[in-house]
């Protein structure tokens, strides 16, 4: 029997959808419940700095005092809201390039078998090869979400570019606020990202479910564990 295949097998797939979990399940209780309640962070900041401001009866207004306490309050929940949009839109690049990272290793080592020195290092490539071993990766339901969040990805590290112009060809929801969305604050040029870009909870969550389901090895021992090479066209 030819070895010329793709396999994804169960403890492979297994160990991957393992790992995005972990990178999820941090990010969820490690980043994000860091700004868990920022309302009451800003209330706790507005106390500190009306407590320790030097007050002097004889040149302070208590008013003026609570009013700048307000105002450096809402400042520090404006930067808090800007650093947990840039914290989501962070771990939104390391999710991409860790599946990157697992899916070219994974087809170098498979096709290394009867193809020395295989050139993959970037998506075309990825889609290239899969192609090749009869796995049309652009037909699959995870597809929109697994592109989308490349593209989000290359968009969040250089800003205005192919990937974000591809995002508006392709009428992204990332950028365009949501109505209930938290992260207004991390948009435009003097943001952090520096570009308009609406990433959301949400948006995370389908892209976690696209890498999910990506590895799910329950999908290719349905569909085929082993992806074979598909023959040559026959010369005319």
């Amino acid at each position: 029997m030819s070895d010329d295949f793709l396999y994804f097998d169960c403890f492979r797939c297994r160990m991957h959808t393992g790992k995005i979990k972990i990178i999820n399940r941090v990010f969820r209780e490690k980043i994000m419940a860091a700004f868990s309640d920022i309302d009451k962070d800003v209330e706790r900041e507005m106390a500190r700095i009306e407590q320790e401001y030097s007050f002097d009866p004889d040149h302070d207004d208590p008013a003026d005092v609570t009013l700048g306490a307000y105002e450096k309050g809402i400042e520090y929940g404006i930067n808090l809201s800007e650093a947990k949009c840039l914290f989501l839109a962070l771990t939104t690049v390391a999710l991409y390039h860790d599946w990157e990272k697992s899916i070219i290793a994974f087809l170098r080592k498979e096709i290394e078998r009867n193809n020395k020195n295989p050139n993959i290092s970037k998506w075309d490539d990825i889609v290239k090869w899969l192609e090749v071993y009869d796995t049309p990766i652009t037909t699959y339901g995870f597809y929109n979400d697994l592109n989308e969040l490349r593209l989000v990805s290359h968009t969040i590290k250089h800003g205005k570019g192919p990937s974000y112009d591809k995002l508006k060809k392709l009428h992204a929801t990332v950028l365009s606020p949501k109505e209930q969305g938290e992260c207004s604050y991390s948009v435009g040029e003097l943001s952090m990202l520096g570009v308009k870009l609406y990433i959301e909870q949400d948006d995370f969550d389908r892209y976690v479910a696209a890498l999910l389901s990506f590895w799910d090895y329950e999908f290719w021992n349905k569909i085929g564990d082993k992806r074979c090479k598909k023959p040559a066209p026959e010369s005319a």
